[in-house]
C-alpha cells in the first residue's frame, strides 16, 4: 500500500487537458455578460481556440506519458 496518497506529477499531466478545457469554458461563461457585441466576437473566439490548442498540446504531452 503507497505511504503517500497525493497524485503525482505524471497523474496531473493526464487530467491537464480537461483542466484547461474547464477552466476555460468558465472563463467564457463568466466574461459573455460583460463584453459588448463586437468584443464578444474577437475576444471570446480568441480564448476558446487559445484553450483548444491548449488543451490539445497538454494531451499530446499526457499521451507521451502513458499510466496504469
Amino acid at each position: 500500500m503507497p505511504v503517500n496518497f497525493l497524485p503525482t506529477t505524471a497523474d496531473y499531466l493526464r487530467f491537464l487537458p480537461e483542466i484547461i478545457m474547464v477552466v476555460g469554458g468558465t472563463l467564457i461563461m463568466l466574461l459573455e455578460p460583460l463584453l459588448s457585441e463586437d468584443d464578444k466576437r474577437t475576444n471570446l473566439s480568441a480564448l476558446t481556440l487559445a484553450a483548444f490548442v491548449g488543451a490539445l498540446v497538454a494531451a499530446c504531452l499526457a499521451n507521451g506519458n502513458p499510466g496504469t
